[in-house]
């Protein structure tokens, strides 16, 4: 979090430098090596979680949660909701009479 903020504040110094060419320049490469900074940490951290995370799930069954998530074989279910009014009815719809 405390990264990405710096990350983003040298992004606002280098959008910013407007007059001054050189000092654009400057706060360019600090902007970049920040950023560079930020998307290996978050990648660390992305692999940490995922590893943790299998090892959580890992247990004698073969295809379980993980296998799935990786072969896409979970699906949401769409729901269907109705509004429900003060006293309890649904409203009708257009044409449902």
């Amino acid at each position: 979090m405390v990264l990405r903020k710096k990350t983003n504040a040298l992004q606002r110094r280098y959008h910013r430098t407007t007059n001054n060419e050189n000092l654009r320049q400057v706060r360019k490469e600090k902007y970049f090596n920040g950023r560079c900074e930020y998307e290996g940490k978050m990648q660390e951290a992305k692999l940490k979680s995922w590893k943790t995370f299998c090892m959580i799930n890992d247990g004698v069954n073969p295809w379980n949660i993980v296998y799935k998530i990786a072969a896409g074989k979970i699906r949401t279910t769409t729901r269907l909701t109705t509004l429900e009014k003060e006293d309890g009815t649904t409203p009708q719809t257009r044409g449902a009479q």
